[in-house]
């Protein structure tokens, strides 16, 4: 029998194995990079095989996000979901307790990510966020004492120009508003008529004087050119993002040179940077020359001196951060007490009681901020309303900043977003009758020996996530409560309202955001009210 040298089988064994081999490594190779590995939790709204992008499952989430997690609960107390953002964790409310003050979970670090800071446009997305937080809790919060009594008096101002005042004047108000289109009708009447207002775009600008008051000031918070580069920012920079998300990261860039939102917010950065410029470098000079002269500079009770303060050292832009400032304190605060508006309207009952709260405790207390806690009914009302349409399904939103590993085991990786939604605000185990909008309901919750605070609009709780949770609650819902329990006084007291013909307000639903109807239209007209609102002491609680 033939036999081979050892050198001969050697190659023969390997001219054999070695195409075995290649293609055993190219398997290994498809089945790693492109068929994925089962992942540690379930998939819902996943990429199909026949979807080459991810962009029909990103558009699945924006119409049927509410659907898509009630799905996955059903399934998995964790489940991986496709969302507008990409792909995410959903955990249920039985981890909130372990995450909500973990350290490394941040929330920042999540909406950095999920920005668009890079391109054009979108720059105070990509300031320093923690500034902006800093200023909410340290200085924001603490201020609020002396800063009652200036949003009284601007509340006041902005209502007057904008729903008419003084019973019996005429008034034009094509005017004043002209900078904001479609808020008003434009036509001259008796301002005891009633009228139709656009809600939304009229309240969204009286929350912008009442944040610019406190952020810049009396000149800026009556600058036309200013309030409409922070309000349209705030429009254009949510319709970009919203819309280069559906796209892949790598092709945003050039999606967005040909977007028109795009355009309009780099345009809205460089007026904002221009009209700010003169009031930084005035306020520059006069510290420049007051140390020169040997004087302590004027120390500003307002948002530009704070951050300032707070940053100690850290490099930022003024003008970007005030428009992210504007962004983050008007966008929400808008939404909730529109909502909180359209709610009101035709609950005559209702708004009979809070007119005479509002009266009985002006009257003992005059406009401090200690007044407006004492205000329970109207704080329950605000509440209920947030209870049944908050801004978002789930208001507690994370990113994992190294691997964690959970009590039950689970493991979540570094870099890992993940959301837990809000839906205890609708469960019959924790609200009697969670479908019916109740505005008594937490003034009786109150009632209940040891919960007198537990159940304020301030107050936080896994069953009402309306400011979030934990160390990444809402710092600035200290401010927009008063903001809003201010406006809220002078619309009860100065005020009647009700929906428009024909108008049956809706939710606008687009991915976990719920926004409220911002074509509602509703009918106002000036009544007397009953107390004397100029007399009124305006006095600081500090």
């Amino acid at each position: 029998m033939a036999t081979f040298p050892d050198y001969q089988l050697v190659v023969l064994n390997w001219a054999f194995f070695l195409p075995l081999l290649s293609a055993l490594v190219l398997g290994s190779l498809v089945v790693y990079y492109i068929v994925p590995s089962k992942p540690a939790f379930p998939s819902i709204n996943a990429q199909g095989i026949f979807e080459p992008t991810s962009f029909k499952a990103k558009k699945r989430f924006v119409i049927h996000a509410k659907d898509l997690i009630k799905s996955g609960l059903a399934k998995s107390d964790i489940f991986r979901l496709t969302c507008d953002t990409g792909i995410q964790l959903v955990l249920s409310q039985k981890y909130l307790d372990e995450i909500r003050n973990h350290p490394a979970f941040s929330f920042q670090d999540l909406i950095r990510s999920q920005s668009h800071f890079h391109i054009k446009g979108f720059e105070p997305f990509g300031e320093d966020g923690n500034i902006i937080l800093d200023v909410a809790r340290k200085r924001l919060t603490q201020a609020q004492g002396s800063i009652t009594g200036p949003l009284w008096s601007e509340a006041s101002v902005a209502l007057q120009e904008g729903w008419t005042d003084n019973p019996g004047r005429v008034s034009d108000q094509s005017q004043a508003l002209e900078p904001f289109q479609g808020c008003f009708k434009k036509t001259k009447l008796t301002e005891t008529e009633w009228h139709e207002v656009a809600l939304y775009f009229s309240i969204q600008r009286l929350v912008a004087r009442l944040s610019c008051k406190i952020f810049l000031g009396d000149e800026m918070c009556r600058n036309e050119d200013w309030l409409r580069v922070i309000t349209d920012y705030a429009r254009h920079s949510i319709q970009a993002s919203d819309a280069l998300q559906l796209w892949p990261k790598i092709v945003r860039p050039i999606v967005a040179m040909c977007m028109q939102s795009t355009r309009m917010l780099k345009k809205e950065v460089q007026a904002a940077r221009s009209i700010m410029k003169p009031v930084l470098e005035k306020r520059l000079k006069n510290k420049e020359n007051a140390l020169k002269n040997g004087m302590a500079p004027e120390i500003h009770n307002d948002a530009t001196q704070w951050m300032e303060d707070v940053a100690a050292g850290r490099r930022y832009d003024p003008a970007l951060m005030h428009l992210g400032l504007a962004l983050v304190a008007i966008f929400t605060t808008a939404d909730f007490f529109t909502q909180a508006l359209l709610d009101l309207c035709g609950k005559e009952t209702l708004i009979s009681e809070l007119r005479e709260e509002v009266i009985t405790v002006l009257r003992e207390d005059g406009v401090k901020k200690t007044a407006m806690y004492k205000l329970r009914l109207m704080d329950s009302f605000l509440k209920e309303s947030q209870r049944m349409k908050p801004i978002a399904l789930t208001t507690f939103q994370r990113m994992a900043m190294e691997n964690v590993k959970l009590a039950d085991g689970s493991e979540i990786a570094r870099g890992t977003g993940l959301m837990i939604p809000n839906d205890r605000m609708w469960d019959s185990r924790f609200y009697e009758n969670p479908e019916t909008f109740d505005p008594y309901r937490f003034v009786r919750l109150r009632e209940v020996a040891g919960h007198e605070n537990s159940f304020s609009l301030i107050s936080l709780s896994p069953e009402h996530m309306g400011f979030g949770l934990g160390r990444h609650a809402c710092p600035g819902r200290f401010f927009a409560v008063n903001e809003v329990k201010i406006a809220l006084c002078h619309v009860l007291l100065k005020y009647e309202l009700k929906l428009a013909e024909g108008t049956t307000p809706q939710v606008t639903r687009s991915g976990i955001r719920m926004q409220t109807d911002i074509s509602a239209k509703v009918l106002v007209r000036r009544r007397q009210e009953e107390i004397s609102l100029p007399n009124l002491v305006c006095e600081s609680d500090e």
